[in-house]
């Protein structure tokens, strides 16, 4: 690890640390010209009895330097990270709509899905870590033409530092082995940061998908039109290649890789829509 110097004014010496994310503070310690000195907010200052006595030419001439302890290792997701990395993405999320003003939206669930992508394609799970913490999360996965970002998310007390990029250049190789050429994300619409980040690598907003809710109540009365018959869905194989077949109209992709279909409990049963 090392630091590099980026400006010198007002005996201040403001630092950019090559190695570290986020906040160098936490593992820096810096040294100027032998003594001990101060950091903040990106900021080296000597430590001295007479502060009046450091002044911007004993920072700039000094033989200054600092070690950092952390060192962000990223490498493929193993299946025992995955319920560590549940909870960093649940907590990320929280993390984000609570500051956003929505509340907790987020729950931890078993990672029945990302198991299955582990088996089907470890290429495109990556985890962030440091001192055994995992720090960051990417997930991929790729169905037909489609290659999907499914989470990208960093521990909010390491967001704002190298991690993302470094995930999310991990998945877009992903994205090119693949072959796919159409690539697809989820993001929020108020979530700033995270699309700014999507941006810089060529993913675009293509719409906007709106959440809207109302009372049970003032629905009930407007239904007009065909109603529907909720009816048991067996698991055969024609009923599969069916359901397989609508989805490929409707999606581009089939149901093989669908999320829903590797998240259902044991006893769940999908319900098909019928005329009455």
């Amino acid at each position: 690890m090392k630091a590099v110097p980026d400006e010198v004014a007002h005996g201040e010496l403001r630092y950019v640390c090559t190695g570290c994310d986020d906040d160098p503070l936490r593992d820096l310690k810096p040294q100027v010209g032998g003594r001990a000195a101060e950091a903040s907010g990106g900021v080296v200052r000597a430590v001295e009895a007479d502060p009046s006595a450091v002044g911007v030419e004993t920072l700039s001439g000094a033989a200054w330097s600092w070690s950092c302890s952390m060192t962000v290792v990223y490498r493929p997701a193993r299946a025992e990270d995955l319920e560590f990395a549940d909870a960093l993405v649940v907590s990320s999320i929280n993390d984000l709509t609570v500051r956003h003003n929505f509340g907790q939206m987020a729950s931890p669930s078993q990672p029945n899905f990302q198991l299955f992508s582990l088996a089907d394609d470890p290429d495109g799970l990556w985890v962030a870590e440091a001192d055994g913490r995992i720090l960051g999360f990417a997930w991929s996965w790729v169905c037909g033409d489609i290659w999907f970002l499914a989470q990208l998310f960093v521990s909010p007390d390491r967001q704002g530092g190298s991690i993302g990029n470094e995930l999310i250049k991990r998945t877009l190789d992903h994205a090119e082995k693949s072959g796919a050429s159409n690539r697809v994300l989820i993001t929020f619409a108020f979530n700033a940061v995270s699309q700014g980040l999507y941006i810089r690598h060529g993913l675009f907003p293509r719409f906007p998908i709106y959440s809207v809710s109302a009372p049970r109540e003032h629905l009930v009365g407007r239904l007009n039109g065909p109603q529907f018959e909720c009816a048991p869905l067996d698991e055969e194989a024609s009923t599969l290649a069916r359901l397989a077949q609508a989805d490929e109209r409707v999606l581009g992709i089939s149901r093989e890789k669908h999320p829903i279909s590797h998240q259902r409990q044991p006893d769940a049963r999908l319900q098909p829509l019928r005329w009455s």
